[in-house]
């Protein structure tokens, strides 16, 4: 009976004890999902907090960027003057955002390339106009492409610096075009002085570009030969399609000039020297800056020798800005920089100062640009006229001595 009673009470005891575990695990069942709510909803506002940090720090280091976009002939006929342009427009805003970007906000170059065809250009503008980021573009670098955009830009108000678009055609463009080279007015009659000065020509020959820029080029020397009542004789070429000048060469000697003006780029140039030294024609070679380029020393050799033109920026100038601008090019790409990479690297330094005091907005930017005056830049004092000109500008005088460019005093 003892025995029957304590395991009885055992039992009991036992019922009791597993009563007691069950409550105990009801009570932890019972409160365990209010905690597994607070830590799940403290991990949840622990995750949005974070993401609410990482938001607000992402914010706050800027992934804002001001964007100039770059548009010039990459490729083609003339791609040399637009990487030029290119390696110009690289130098500039390595520097600004080496100083903080603008106003602490970094640059952005977006870069196409338009072949400096005038369909290509109008494809890319449409493309750089539609993109709202785009503040501003530097480019293009021919005045053909800059006239096929102008229209397009202007559309989305949208302002551009055709940086070596000569053309007296340009400043008729529209509001919202603008350039850092002074027309072909300006370089065309200084040349034209300094022939009748130092050569006294009686009769002068010209082989010019088909083109804008060569129509443009032969507009002013004619001019300026008519008024100095020196008579002339002209042929015409259409870029990308001539290589041989041997046939206009032969008939201009048969006129018998004097002088050649040439009005197209160092390519053509090169060649027509060449050329011209095969057909026994022994004669002063005269032209304007888009002449200034290390590819006709190098194409032209012995031939380019005494070559002679205008332009408004040399390597060769004391003047701080310049130098520490050519030591810089010459660091990053290993040669001197020529006179569309000094273009380019002013026109952009317009840029940065009309983003810098309008902010980015491309209509206030515009208005920047139409009252921006003084600015120093590599190429001398830049101010731009009612037509977005630079025409205020001296030129200098540059021949090929010893197969270097030197400054004539």
């Amino acid at each position: 009976m003892k025995i029957m009673q304590q395991v009885r009470q055992r039992q009991g005891i036992a019922m009791l004890l597993m009563l007691a575990f069950l409550l105990a695990m009801l009570s932890g069942c019972a409160s365990s999902p209010d905690a597994t709510n607070s830590n799940t909803s403290q991990e949840s506002n622990a995750t949005e907090s974070a993401t609410a940090s990482e938001e607000s720090s992402t914010t706050d280091k800027g992934t804002e960027e001001y964007v100039i976009a770059f548009s010039a002939a990459l490729s083609g006929n003339m791609a040399q003057d637009g990487i030029c342009g290119l390696n110009g427009v690289e130098i500039a805003i390595e520097q600004q955002n080496a100083k903080g970007g603008i106003n602490g906000v970094p640059i952005r170059l977006l870069t196409e390339d338009d072949k400096s065809d005038p369909k290509e250009a109008a494809m890319v503008a449409n493309l750089l106009a539609d993109n709202e980021e785009v503040l501003i573009v530097v480019g293009p670098n021919s005045s053909s492409a800059a006239l096929a955009c102008a229209p397009i830009y202007e559309a989305k108000q949208l302002s551009n610096i055709a940086f070596s678009a000569s053309s007296d055609a340009v400043s008729d463009a529209g509001p919202y075009v603008f350039r850092t080279i002074p027309t072909d007015d300006v370089g065309g009659r200084y040349i034209i002085k300094w022939m009748v000065e130092n050569l006294a020509p009686k009769n002068v020959g010209i082989i010019y570009e088909n083109t804008d820029y060569g129509n443009g080029v032969f507009e002013v020397y004619k001019q300026q030969l008519e008024e100095e009542n020196i008579p002339y004789v002209a042929e015409s070429f259409m870029l990308k399609e001539t290589t041989d000048f041997t046939t206009s060469l032969t008939k201009l000697k048969t006129e018998g000039i004097d002088v050649l003006l040439l009005g197209c780029s160092y390519n053509e140039a090169a060649m027509i020297c060449k050329q011209a030294t095969r057909i026994g024609m022994d004669i002063p070679v005269v032209g304007v800056d888009s002449l200034y380029n290390n590819a006709l020393i190098e194409l032209g050799g012995e031939d380019v020798e005494g070559v002679t033109f205008s332009a408004f920026f040399s390597d060769a100038n004391t003047d701080p800005l310049v130098q520490e601008f050519v030591q810089l090019y010459q660091e990053k790409y290993g040669t001197i920089p020529n006179t569309f990479a000094a273009y380019a690297y002013d026109a952009t330094l317009m840029a940065i100062k009309a983003i810098e005091e309008a902010g980015p907005d491309r209509v206030k930017i515009n208005e920047m640009l139409t009252n921006m005056k003084d600015v120093k830049g590599v190429t001398g004092i830049n101010t731009f006229d009612e037509n977005g000109d630079v025409n205020t500008k001296e030129p200098l005088i540059i021949t090929i001595q010893d197969g270097k460019f030197v400054v004539s005093e």
